[in-house]
Parts: structure tokens; C-alpha cells; sequence
């Protein structure tokens, strides 16, 4: 029986810019299968890599992990992430924008050990690029607040944005060569099999995250 696998209960671990569009999914899941419990803790990568190594989560929704990671990966969608800005900052509209046009901007980071964080920092080392970096924030939801603010730009998953834009609160920078984009995918633990339940929720996320994750970069 599903009970005897998993206690009836699934416990997902997400990264934080799948918080925006993961109940969805588990919603959708949930009305199929009523008779499971789910449970969903958000986190950054690196920490729910260990629970899920751990046995604490049943699998991780995220972007690809480091290679030394013992686990299996699925992409079911692509992860667009993109620069930001105020809705009245200058180079809002402005077309092609080249990264040098940045280097007096104030850069809102997110918080040491965020993946998002990591892939801004690799993305500056290749443009050669110094900025100011002197503001950090700890998760999506304030860095949105400062940019809305006009604190900063910042470089960010499209899905923390999709209110802001559609209600033009932000912007999207034309940067060239922009958006980035990642995956999302499903991982699971390598060495031990997935329960009947775990397999119901993993097929479900193959099959329907492509059109839950969709998300407008502009």
C-alpha cells in the first residue's frame, strides 16, 4: 500500500523562486491523489541537497546540483533569470544594453550561498566586470521590495518578478545576451528507489511543470 512505504506522506523541498509557482503544481497533484499529505519546505540548494541526502525531504525541486551531488536529475522546464531594475530607472526601454553600461549600478545580491547569487558573481568575472555590491538581501521576496524601491538593479529568477511586471512596479533590462536560462529540475536520492508515492509525484512534476513553470521575461 502507498501508507506502508512513506507514512502517506510526501515531503517536497523547493528552492525559493519555485515557491511562486510549485503550490500549483502540488495543487493539481492533490486533486488527484486526495489521499496523500503533502508537505513543502522551501530552502536554499546547497542545505536541501542535505536533507534530501539525509532522507529528510522525499525530493528536491531545484537547478542542477554540484557533480558531486549523489543524485538523480529530471529537467521538466526551462529557469529563465534576468536583470531588474525600478520601473522609472534611466536605462528601462533602452535596447541591447551592454554589460559596461552596469558598472555604476548598485548590484542587490542575494545572500552568500544562494545559487543566484553564485551565478551573478560567475556572470560578472566573465564580463570583467566591477560593480558595487555593497547591499544584500536575504531571499527573493526583498530583493524585490528593494528594487521596487529604487535601491538597486538586481539579477533574479524570473518567477520572483511576475506580479511586479505584469503590474509594471519593474522593469526587465534589455542586457544583451539576457535572460539566462537554467533548468529546473527534479532530484531525487541515487541509491535507494523511489516509494509508488514518489513516483506518482515525480511523474506528475515531469508531466505538468513545463506549463506551471511558465513565465513572462519582458
Amino acid at each position: 500500500t502507498l501508507q506502508g512505504s512513506f507514512r502517506g506522506q510526501l515531503h517536497v523541498g523547493v528552492v525559493s523562486p519555485g515557491q511562486f509557482f510549485v503550490p500549483k503544481l502540488l495543487t493539481s497533484f492533490r486533486r488527484q491523489h486526495p489521499e496523500l499529505r503533502l508537505k513543502l519546505s522551501q530552502g536554499r540548494r546547497d542545505l536541501l541537497l542535505e536533507r534530501l541526502a539525509e532522507r529528510q525531504i522525499d525530493l528536491l525541486i531545484g537547478g542542477y546540483p554540484p557533480a558531486e551531488a549523489e543524485v538523480e536529475i529530471e529537467v521538466f522546464a526551462r529557469h529563465p533569470h534576468c536583470i531588474v531594475a525600478s520601473a522609472d530607472h534611466p536605462l528601462v526601454g533602452a535596447k541591447d544594453i551592454a554589460w559596461a553600461a552596469l558598472s555604476d549600478e548598485t548590484f542587490i545580491l542575494r545572500e552568500s550561498g544562494s545559487a543566484t547569487r553564485a551565478f551573478l558573481e560567475h556572470l560578472l568575472q566573465v564580463q570583467r566586470l566591477q560593480v558595487r555590491t555593497d547591499v544584500e538581501m536575504q531571499g527573493p521576496v526583498a530583493i524585490v521590495a528593494a528594487v521596487m524601491a529604487g535601491m538597486g538593479i538586481s539579477f533574479v529568477s524570473a518567477h520572483t518578478v511576475q506580479s511586479e511586471l505584469a503590474s509594471g512596479r519593474i522593469a526587465v533590462l534589455a542586457v544583451q545576451e539576457m535572460p539566462k536560462l537554467l533548468d529546473w529540475c527534479v532530484l531525487t536520492r541515487r541509491d535507494t528507489p523511489l516509494s509508488f508515492g514518489q513516483r506518482l509525484l515525480r511523474d506528475h512534476i515531469l508531466a505538468e511543470g513545463g506549463a506551471a513553470a511558465a513565465c513572462r521575461i519582458s
